[in-house]
Order: structure tokens, then C-alpha cells, then sequence
């Protein structure tokens, strides 16, 4: 193996959530009197709070009111409508037979997360898991580190020369370089299309990790 711990993300790479995010997403806009013909676009987003207010040009007051609306409807209807890639699980398990460390770092909030890696089964995988905090001030870089940290309490020797992250956007690949690891990027989620050296489909993985 050519990494001794990998860093997953969630949206466009473990799952593809577009379904729920756009249907909360269109429930919101529709709720506030928005057309919601853009909806499909927030999955590229990496914070909603930003996708009201670059596509539907809202105030920062109202776009706070729709990020408190998309979160309520995207938490109790939408959440579970994601659907895992196919070949995700095979990928995870050839991982940990191998010896390597999993863990999750998403811009996701941290309950969102937790209810999505218990219900798709990731947590039997990856530790630690960590989302952002409510307010997303928690960014990816810092939660990189944070597993850094946490896999320092079993292994005091790690370098991060032995860290992936694994990702489908250009803030995963910032986010990862911020934080002095490796990047792997996925050409079959939401940010990245057919870039070269990029990984093709979840089944893929295995030949890059």
C-alpha cells in the first residue's frame, strides 16, 4: 500500500448526496419565494450558506434564514436519500485488511456525519470521524489535522508523508495541502471532471491507495 492512513470525504466521494441536497435545497427556495430552477447547482457548494448567497444573491441575513430552513428539512427528510458509490465498500475493506488506517473529514456538520457514517455502515471503517461545527468555522484543514492528532495517540511516530486525503473538489485539495498531506482526487463526484491523473470511479481506488 502506498499510505499507511487515509483521510475520506463524504459529498461526491464516499456518496453521492446530490438527491437530498437539492431537495432540501428546492423545498427551501420554494419556501421563501425563490424559483428553485438553480437547486441542482448548490451540490458544488462546499457551504450552503454560500450557495444562497452566489446563486440566488441573498443578503447574508437571508441567507442565514434559508441555511437554518435548508438544514431543518435536509436533517429530518433528506439526509438519508444518498446513495454510496458502487465499489466504495470494497475499497474500505481492502484498506483495513491491509492494515490501513481510515478516517473522515467533511465540511458535513458533525451530526449530519455521524448519522450518515452509522447509517451507510463507514464507522465500521473510520476513526475518527469528524464534521464541521454548526457554524462551519471548523474548516477541512483543521479537521485533517485533528485526525493527525488523534492517530498520533496510537502511533506518536506518524508523519504526514503516510496521509491521504481523498476528495472530489479543489477545497479538499487546498485543504489537504494546508495541512501538509498527500491528495488523491476523484473524477466522479461533484467538483472534479475528467482531470487528468484523477481517479475515474470509487472502484478505481484501489490502484491509487
Amino acid at each position: 500500500m502506498k499510505y499507511s492512513y487515509v483521510i475520506w470525504d463524504i459529498d461526491g466521494t464516499l456518496l453521492d448526496t446530490r438527491k437530498g441536497v437539492v431537495s432540501a435545497t428546492a423545498h427551501t427556495l420554494e419556501q421563501l419565494g425563490y424559483s428553485s430552477a438553480k437547486a441542482k447547482e448548490v451540490v458544488f457548494f462546499p457551504k450552503i450558506k454560500d450557495a444562497f448567497q452566489k446563486l440566488f444573491q441573498m443578503t447574508e441575513e437571508q441567507a442565514r434564514k434559508a441555511t437554518d430552513l435548508f438544514r431543518d428539512r435536509y436533517k429530518e427528510f433528506d439526509l438519508l436519500k444518498a446513495v454510496p458509490y458502487d465499489g466504495i465498500y470494497d475499497v474500505m475493506e481492502h484498506l483495513r485488511e491491509n492494515g490501513v488506517k481510515q478516517a473522515i473529514a467533511t465540511n458535513k456538520r458533525q451530526d449530519y456525519t455521524t448519522r450518515l457514517c452509522i447509517h451507510f455502515g463507514f464507522d465500521q471503517y473510520c476513526h475518527p470521524i469528524y464534521g464541521t461545527d454548526h457554524d462551519g468555522l471548523l474548516t477541512k484543514d483543521k479537521l485533517i489535522l485533528a485526525c493527525l492528532e488523534w492517530w498520533k495517540g496510537t502511533d506518536p511516530a506518524i508523519t504526514s508523508r503516510q496521509i491521504v486525503m481523498v476528495g472530489d473538489t479543489s477545497g479538499d485539495k487546498e485543504a489537504a495541502g494546508k495541512a501538509g498531506v498527500d491528495f488523491i482526487g476523484v473524477n466522479y463526484g461533484f467538483g472534479f471532471q475528467n482531470v487528468d491523473g484523477y481517479v475515474p470511479s470509487a472502484k478505481a481506488l484501489k490502484e491509487f491507495l
